[in-house]
């Protein structure tokens, strides 16, 4: 039974299905303009306006990064209002969950669903060395690269006074952003990087919520 659960939770409870798929890309209008826009004035200042700030003038695809995730949660909120009825994507899965257990007859039993909470958290177990083997990838080749490209920014601009102090601004602000917009990210880091073995825990903490609810 947690292999089906699994497979719902990949399918139809999952977040390509119960978001990605119901957006409407028209709506995103503002973003695709603010790119296109921003790469052009990207190619003016470095190849037509002989600036110092050419070099550095990748900043202001921040000015197309701030459009697109405000259209994002416009969009969000639309699906989850309109498509959803009301019900953001954490309410859909419970809902898809209740559904699956009431098919399959254990709904209303505590002792089966705990016993089913086990079963997905030894399946959880059994996905967490290959859950670390690949995150421990992934930071191998992330590191070096930014680790590199840091590097080699210190060292072409750090006679630059202004440049140096930017690229400071722009850290920032990129951060303050990201932390803006955490909920997004997670969204997609757990559903596409972290695999079966968060699958398997998001199973194992919605099952445990409907089972507190019943004893």
């Amino acid at each position: 039974m947690a292999h089906k659960l699994l497979k719902l939770y990949k399918n139809d409870l999952s977040l390509f299905h119960t978001l990605i798929k119901k957006m409407k890309w028209t709506n995103f209008y503002k973003s695709i303009f603010t790119l296109i826009l921003s790469i052009a004035l990207i190619i003016i200042l470095k190849n037509q306006i002989q600036s110092s700030w050419g070099n550095i003038s990748f900043v202001i695809l921040i000015l197309w990064y701030v459009v697109f995730f405000r259209e994002s949660k416009r969009e969000r909120d639309r699906i989850i209002q309109i498509d959803n009825g009301g019900k953001s994507y954490y309410q859909v899965r419970i809902d898809g969950l209740k559904k699956f257990l009431r098919n399959e007859g254990i709904d209303t039993d505590p002792q089966k669903i705990d016993l089913l909470i086990k079963m997905v958290e030894k399946h959880s177990e059994e996905e967490k060395v290959p859950f670390f083997i690949g995150r421990g990838i992934i930071l191998t080749i992330i590191i070096p690269i930014i680790t590199a490209t840091y590097t080699n920014i210190l060292n072409k601009y750090i006679d630059r006074l202004e440049t140096v102090i930017l690229i400071f601004i722009v850290l920032i602000a990129i951060i303050l952003i990201l932390f803006y917009y955490v909920s997004i990210f997670k969204f997609f880091y757990d559903e596409f990087i972290n695999g079966d073995y968060q699958r398997y825990k998001t199973i194992a903490n919605d099952l445990r919520e409907l089972y507190f609810k019943e004893v």
